[in-house]
């Protein structure tokens, strides 16, 4: 496995999220530790894994069934029993084959992601530590001081040294793996370098916990737009100015043309998204004491932004002035209140653009460097162009902005600010008019 690994310890159970000790090994190899709270933020489309500690975790098998596709509230149901605990406070995850299910308590799964979030960080995948030796056969490895055991029937466990050599009789022949420093344990009948990256390695088989009601949207990138900036706030403020008055500029000219050519049809381009963002950005900072922490747009379905405010009237004074914003998951923080809003005025219009030169790879790269910024990466495909570049924010955001006031239909979009430079990944249609 090449993506950048996020495993959260079993020492940080029953913790704060945001005190959770973590263990990082990035796609380059790389390993750290740290703690939840103070990740990094990701590179623009480094592909994350989260792995959580078995401990947190139920696995168990569903038992014969009736019909050959089961819905999950079927499975749910085949496990109820087995599981003790209330279905609708824990989230379930199923095997490709529906064979078994790991559970975990809804809340704290919800608590864990929320703390993710606030770091820009949204997992490729979700993995329990144990399950990820699913196609290793009967396997297990010690790890963090525990030996994980798995790769059995529905074999799930994290046991310490003593809880394995009672066990062993009762599990099937199987590799015992250690690193150096502990392969003097009697169960320890194979050495490895790097207990991490053997757990890691292939987790072919592994459930995935983002399913139900967590799954990834389909699609190149999980988020439409992210901002990872808290000084963006300010500076959409004074891009929505200019937006507004070159929008004035151009209707006036077609409004112009249109006199002229009475046979030309007049068609108004609407507000780009990034327009959209800069002028709930204007009523924002109008209210006073919020900064915009994080923003995303999925198109349907208006914007989502997290902000930081001073308190609760700061978001009270806020949703008075956008009539359509509604205020979800709100929390108190010392003295600060984190907040995810959400906002149906950034609803894209699909309205016609008069036809421009074809949007081709080579195009963009000419007018991206034109303007000053660097590409790092370039894919084209019959379909789409991918784009990944960096440029100073306001440079960068206005070139996007002018793609889809251009006719750019942009599938999906990636912004992340790093110091004084912004990063993007943008994927757009290929070869349109």
């Amino acid at each position: 496995m090449t993506e950048h690994i996020i495993y959260l310890l079993p020492a940080g159970i029953g913790g704060a999220e945001a005190q959770w000790p973590v263990r990082v090994r990035t796609s380059g190899g790389e390993v750290y530790r740290s703690v939840l709270g103070e990740l990094p933020l990701p590179q623009v489309g480094q592909a994350v894994v989260l792995v959580l500690p078995m401990e947190l975790l139920s696995c168990c098998g569903t038992g014969p069934l009736s019909t050959r596709r089961p819905s999950r509230q079927t499975l749910a149901y085949a496990v109820e029993e087995q599981l003790d605990t209330a279905l609708e406070t824990l989230h379930l995850a199923f095997s490709a084959d529906g064979d078994h299910v790991l559970a975990i308590d809804r809340a704290l799964f919800e608590r864990v992601l929320a703390c993710l979030r606030e770091r820009g960080i949204e997992p490729r995948a979700i993995y329990a530590d144990a399950d990820m030796l699913a196609q290793k056969g009967p396997a297990a490895v010690w790890l963090e001081g525990r030996w994980l055991i798995g790769g059995g029937e529905n074999v799930r466990l994290a046991a310490s040294a003593q809880i394995a050599q009672a066990l062993v009789d009762r599990l099937p022949p199987m590799h015992w793996m250690a690193e150096p420093d502990y392969a003097g344990d009697p169960l320890c009948n194979r050495r490895v370098g790097d207990a991490l990256a053997e757990l890691c390695h292939k987790p072919a088989g592994a459930i995935d916990l983002l399913q139900g009601g967590y799954a990834r949207r389909h699609g190149l990138f999980p988020w439409r737009h992210l901002v990872g900036a808290l000084v963006l706030s300010g500076l959409l403020v004074s891009l929505a100015g200019q937006w507004r008055s070159d929008q004035v500029v151009r209707h006036a000219d077609e409004l112009r043309a249109a006199s002229q050519q009475p046979d030309r049809q007049l068609v108004q381009a609407p507000p780009s998204s990034m327009q959209h963002l800069a002028e709930m950005s204007e009523q924002l900072v109008a209210a006073g004491g919020l900064t915009i922490a994080l923003a995303q747009h999925t198109e349907g379905e208006g914007w989502q932004v997290n902000v930081v405010a001073h308190g609760f009237a700061d978001l009270e004074r806020l949703r008075e002035r956008l009539p359509n914003l509604q205020v979800g998951q709100a929390r108190q923080r010392g003295a600060e209140v984190r907040a995810t809003l959400v906002w149906a005025g950034g609803q894209q219009r699909q309205v016609p653009v008069p036809p421009t030169a074809a949007w081709t790879a080579a195009r963009l790269s000419e007018q991206a460097q034109a303007s000053g910024l660097r590409i790092t990466d370039l894919q084209s495909s019959e379909q789409q162009v991918i784009m990944a570049l960096q440029g100073p924010p306001r440079v960068l955001m206005e070139w996007i902005h002018s793609l889809e006031q251009g006719g750019g239909q942009l599938h999906e979009i990636r912004l992340q600010v790093d110091g004084e430079q912004m990063l993007a990944h943008v994927a757009l249609q290929s070869g349109q008019p």
